[in-house]
């Protein structure tokens, strides 16, 4: 029998609004019964999937952060770490000071997270375990390695200006959309394809088919890592364009649909 991994982004493809289908649940259990492995591949911290990976058979490494480290669940471990450079806390320094208020500003540290400064839509429409913590000044971030930063604004020119005057070169930051009005940045080595790839190398993985599922640009550079790639029918665009399979939406259980083709096909 060939080992399938199944890997799937977090928000809009698994879950909506933090809502998990009970097909979902179901159909994980059956596939990892199957001797198969279930990983999720996200933006967000461990912190913020844990109630995920305590209600799903999650048994292979998770790609947390945009990339930036995996988490092993099993030991509850952050490991493969691409910190950005020191020189990124003036940078936050002067976007705190010269850029609105509608600009949230969150930082992901190895450690744990940082509001800087969120705004009404996060505050409204954000994931539960981030806006829950509270406001902090830059000075917290003495001593934190940071992952991953997070930048949201409903007006997307101010988002586009900031990372144009911030983050353009390439050999120090990679920045992407995480959906349509919010922005990351991180390592240059990090994102979620190189972060397969290097748990495939390593050999932290083992599998004979890899599958994927995402909705967003971001999820884009892990379908060249995998035999078969999935999207929901309400993902972006090119993320339809490039999928093998197109499933149900997540408030639908689309994820159950992928991981039942796959298993009618083992």
């Amino acid at each position: 029998m060939k080992k399938i991994l199944f890997m799937s982004d977090v928000d809009g493809t698994l879950v909506d609004g933090g809502y998990i289908h009970p097909r979902v649940a179901e159909a994980a259990r059956e596939f990892t019964a199957r001797g198969h492995l279930f990983a999720l591949a996200t933006g967000r911290h461990k912190f913020s999937i844990g109630a995920l990976c305590e209600q799903l058979p999650v048994n292979a490494p998770c790609i947390i952060l945009a990339g930036a480290a995996t988490y092993n669940s099993a030991a509850g471990t952050c490991e493969n770490l691409f910190p950005m450079e020191e020189g990124v806390k003036a940078a936050l320094a002067r976007i705190l000071a010269e850029y609105p208020a509608e600009l949230a500003v969150q930082v992901f540290t190895a450690r744990t997270q940082f509001n800087l400064r969120l705004n009404d839509f996060l505050r409204r429409h954000g994931i539960a375990e981030e806006v829950g913590k509270p406001d902090a000044p830059l000075s917290a971030l003495q001593g934190e390695q940071i992952l991953k930063l997070g930048f949201n604004c409903e007006d997307t020119a101010v988002l586009e200006r900031c990372a144009a005057e911030f983050f353009s070169d390439k050999n120090r930051y990679e920045w992407h959309y995480s959906f349509r009005i919010g922005i990351e940045v991180c390592h240059p080595m990090a994102g979620k394809g190189n972060a397969l790839r290097r748990l495939l190398e390593a050999g932290d993985v083992r599998a004979d088919c890899i599958a994927v599922a995402g909705d967003s640009a971001n999820d884009l550079p892990l379908f060249p890592c995998a035999d078969v790639r999935f999207a929901p029918r309400d993902a972006a665009a090119e993320v339809l364009a490039r999928a093998d399979h197109v499933v149900a939406a997540a408030r639908e259980g689309g994820v159950a649909d992928a991981l039942e083709l796959l298993l009618k096909n083992a």
